[in-house]
């Protein structure tokens, strides 16, 4: 029927199956779920109070993200000077809009309700 399985066979075989789930659970530092040992884009930040963007003028890498978040209880935007990159909703209190930037160059943007609220992404 059965055959006895010994002690140190157990063992191995135990080892083996942790073994498999450890290498299952490691982190995944690929953008793209796949491993291969890349980095994750980064995130930077925009704070969007007293009618200004926060940095206003920001240098980022291909593939990161930014992040602007309204601290004002105004209603702003980010909007592209030209083009169509960046299209926020209107956005109240506590919103949030990120956008990731996939090629470079420069882009400059604006708050549509508020003259003179502008700002820079430059991306390398």
């Amino acid at each position: 029927m059965f055959k006895s399985v010994s002690a140190r066979s157990l063992f191995v075989l135990s080892l083996t199956a942790i073994g498999a789930l450890i290498a299952g659970c490691g982190d995944d530092s690929s953008p793209t779920g796949g491993g291969g040992g890349t980095t994750r884009p980064h995130f930077k930040t925009v704070s969007i109070n007293g009618n200004s963007f926060s940095p206003s003028s920001l240098t980022i890498a291909v593939g990161d993200t930014v992040r602007w978040t309204n601290f004002d209880n105004v209603t702003h935007s980010v909007t592209s000077d030209a083009g169509t990159e960046l299209d926020s909703p209107n956005m109240g209190n506590a919103a949030i809009y990120q956008h990731i930037f996939m090629s470079a160059g420069s882009f400059p943007y604006h708050c549509k309700f508020h003259v003179g609220m502008d700002g820079t992404v430059t991306v390398n």
